[in-house]
């Protein structure tokens, strides 16, 4: 049995926090939710944020309920939800609400499986030597992937989501998977602390703009105002960008902290032009996906409104950064596509 309330793996965030707070899609969920607590003390809802009063009986477990928004409510020092139960509409703890059991990368799986399918039906059903895989940037660039003869996925929560195999099975190309839906399908770039030495964490413009956000977290946390930095295109911006949105490891060879391109939507593989084929290749596919494809290196789809990277900062109960050694609480910073700050958020000037 499975709450909310409780980590998400591989991160330190509950699984609130991670699938449904402030998320564009937590619509997903509105009608899939039920009561669950291993507790002696049935649940019961709340009628008000202030805690004083409760609306209808005790909860049961398994008793279905509609999730009605996508915000916390801290009662009783605790988050609670937005939810409605029969003809109850009142706030709910998170701890007894049970996570559903559906698969939350359900995208990128069924990428994973088209992309493994695509390239065994063109290696001979999965009997052949493999095959020549081009990718093309929006400037031009190409990367080529030689004997692919299939694709799997990588455990943990690096950059990359899955990798191409070549005839030895050895990963030979990073791919970092966004479902289909534009900037907001993103979520976010990466998630920071400033209390890491990897190039993001560390890096000179972030550190900067985490101790304008200590200098404000009473608001934060008292008033809820949501802050924002627009990352400068210029020669330390751009690093910073490049390492958020490619890996940490950019600018060292490919791998899972660095991967060769970020693939949104549904891949597909079809035939290259003649121009495109390597003399050592014979027949070339060209891997694209349905709504872009972004090849290391290359800003240039980050440069336009909506994918514009901006350092956000709102407020989350137990959440933690650092500044010089010092650790604050109740805010959650990232760095994410504007199209992420939407309603009222106050932009920090550099």
């Amino acid at each position: 049995m499975a709450t909310f309330s409780q980590r998400k793996t591989g991160t330190t965030m509950t699984s609130w926090e991670y699938y449904v707070q402030d998320k564009e899609d937590w619509e997903r969920y509105k009608n899939t939710l039920k009561v669950e607590f291993t507790t002696k003390n049935q649940p019961i809802l709340f009628k008000d944020t202030k805690g004083s009063s409760t609306i209808g009986s005790p909860l049961s477990n398994g008793t279905p309920l509609i999730l009605l928004s996508n915000k916390s409510f801290n009662i009783e020092k605790k988050i609670h939800a937005y939810v409605q139960v029969g003809l109850n509409k009142g706030y709910l703890a998170i701890s007894a609400i049970g996570k559903p059991a559906r698969d939350t990368t359900r995208d990128e799986n069924i990428a994973l499986e088209r992309l493994d399918s695509e390239i065994k039906k063109r290696n001979m059903d999965g009997k052949g030597p493999g095959i020549c895989i081009i990718v093309k940037g929006e400037r031009g660039e190409k990367q080529i992937f030689k004997h692919c003869i299939g694709a799997v996925t990588i455990s943990g929560t690096p950059k990359a989501d899955f990798a191409i195999i070549d005839k030895n099975r050895k990963k030979i190309c990073f791919i970092s998977h966004k479902k289909e839906g534009g900037a907001k399908a993103y979520q976010q770039y990466v998630s920071v602390t400033g209390g890491k030495m990897d190039g993001i964490n560390d890096h000179p413009t972030l550190k900067k703009y985490l101790k304008d956000i200590a200098a404000r977290i009473n608001t934060i946390t008292e008033e809820r105002v949501r802050y924002k930095r627009y990352i400068p295109f210029d020669e330390a911006g751009k690093l910073l960008i490049l390492k958020s949105i490619y890996g940490p490891e950019y600018g060292k060879q490919f791998g899972i902290e660095h991967v060769n391109f970020i693939g949104q939507g549904t891949p597909h593989l079809s035939e290259a032009n003649n121009d495109d084929r390597p003399e050592e290749c014979g027949t070339v596919f060209e891997l694209t996906f349905s709504d872009n494809l972004s090849i290391s290196g290359d800003l240039s789809h980050f440069n336009a409104i909506g994918y514009k990277p901006i350092i956000l900062a709102r407020y989350t109960s137990d959440r933690n950064f650092y500044v010089d050694g010092t650790m604050y609480t109740g805010a959650r910073i990232l760095i994410g596509p504007d199209a992420l700050a939407s309603g009222t958020v106050v932009e920090l000037k550099s």
